[in-house]
C-alpha cells in the first residue's frame, strides 16, 4: 500500500509541477510581448514624453523657456527701432 501511495503522490506531484510550469510559461510570453511593446520607438518616445510631463519641475522649465522667449522677442523688437 505504501508504494501505491508513493506513486500517487509522485504523479501528483508532477501535475503540480507542470501546471506551475505552464502558469511560469504565461506569464513570461506576456512579460515578453510587453517588453516587446515597450520597446517600440513610438512608445519609448511616448514614455519618454509622458515622464517629462510628470516631473515637477516641467512647469519651471516651461515657464522659464516662456519667459526667455519673451524677453528674447521683446529685445529683437527694441533693437529694430
Amino acid at each position: 500500500m505504501s508504494k501505491l501511495n508513493t506513486i500517487v503522490e509522485f504523479r501528483a506531484l508532477i501535475q503540480q509541477i507542470e501546471r506551475q510550469k505552464s502558469q511560469e510559461r504565461e506569464l513570461l510570453m506576456k512579460q515578453i510581448e510587453q517588453t516587446y511593446e515597450n520597446l517600440k520607438p513610438i512608445n519609448i518616445i511616448k514614455n519618454s514624453m509622458r515622464k517629462f510631463a510628470t516631473t515637477t519641475d516641467f512647469k519651471s522649465v516651461l515657464l522659464n523657456t516662456g519667459v526667455n522667449f519673451l524677453v528674447a522677442y521683446f529685445s529683437k523688437k527694441i533693437n529694430r527701432k
